[in-house]
């Protein structure tokens, strides 16, 4: 269903298609917020094409890019939003609340997932990320 775009560090990304029609896009990059070094690594700019939503496509960008980052030795992801229904649904793929920032003068949540790294290059199931 997705394909990763790009090169071997990030910024990278992935792009999801169902029959052969583009359904949505998901970034793994460094240092989204330049005011929050201490977190390195995000998912950013997952989109699912209205048509696609509730039918898996985000779950699977997602975990694409866990996994991803995970073959990299990546520890932690981290995401941010704004939408509360946004929270939740990240909440249900195992994603938790860290910090309420203002970002670009509005208020937003720092989100992280911990990933488990097994090793680089270590074969991952969807357990794992």
């Amino acid at each position: 269903m997705s394909r990763r775009m790009n090169r071997a560090m990030p910024p990278m990304a992935w792009a999801a298609f169902v029959d052969g029609e583009l359904a949505g896009a998901v970034s793994l990059v460094r240092h989204e917020i330049e005011t929050l070094p201490q977190y390195e690594y995000w998912l950013a700019g997952l989109y699912v094409h209205p048509p696609y939503r509730r039918r898996g496509v985000g779950r699977e960008l997602v975990r694409q890019a866990c996994q991803m980052a995970c073959r990299l030795g990546v520890k932690r992801l981290h995401l941010y939003t704004r939408s509360a229904a946004n929270q939740a649904y990240y909440r249900r793929l195992g994603w938790r609340v860290v910090e309420s920032i203002r970002h670009g003068g509005r208020p937003a949540v720092v989100m992280v997932r911990d990933l488990r790294v097994e090793g680089v290059g270590a074969p991952l199931d969807e357990n794992q990320c």
